[in-house]
């Protein structure tokens, strides 16, 4: 069974921000941000209890080779991806969106 991603608006927003950093710094690097989150969401289609709960039903993906994590919440078939987190930034504003169910 292959669950359905739906990315939150605070999750895009958190994306558009990063792909406008990394672009700034060098062409083509956040091409491979998202590439880098594609692995990672085709790994929660498939199986997204293999990551750890790191708060009530919040689950974390930690991206490889950038400094993201992807919190999302199951709910039925459907993940909701509520923030693609920078993990330079206070934990506190992904935490607020937990409560999305």
């Amino acid at each position: 069974m292959s669950f359905e991603i739906i990315i939150t608006s605070f999750a895009e927003h958190d994306l558009l921000d990063a792909l406008e950093y990394y672009n700034s710094k060098k062409t083509g690097l956040g091409d491979e941000l998202v590439d880098e989150l594609d692995k990672v969401f085709k790994m929660i289609e498939v199986n997204p209890e293999q990551f750890p709960v790191v708060l009530d039903k919040t689950r974390k993906a930690v991206i490889k080779r950038f400094p993201f994590n992807v919190y999302y919440i199951i709910v039925g078939p459907k993940v909701f991806v509520t923030a693609i987190f920078n993990t330079w930034r206070k934990p506190r504003i992904w935490k607020e969106r937990s409560g999305i169910h």
